[in-house]
């Protein structure tokens, strides 16, 4: 990921404390929990399906869900800077 990998931020926007965090476990965790699914899913049974929903629901609820948003947000960051510099 480059120079852009690490980042700070408020693990928890209601308390006063900065964290250092990295965009490549953002996606890693994102891709785990994602995965995990996702072999549910190819399971091919019905009862296999509906639990591959409800994993993804809990873990994105639960987990992944935040690393969603903060891989975001500095993606969005990373893009924003590149297109500034083409004006």
């Amino acid at each position: 990921m480059g120079e852009q990998n690490l980042y700070w931020e408020f693990f928890d926007p209601f308390i006063d404390e900065v964290v250092t965090t990295t965009l490549s476990d953002d996606l890693s965790d994102i891709y785990r929990d994602l995965s995990r699914g996702l072999a549910l899913y190819h399971r091919e049974s019905i009862r296999a399906t509906g639990c591959a929903g409800c994993e993804w629901g809990v873990s994105f609820a639960i987990h992944w869900g935040a690393h969603l948003v903060d891989a975001q947000r500095v993606l969005h960051r990373i893009i924003a800077d590149q297109l500034q510099g083409w004006t």
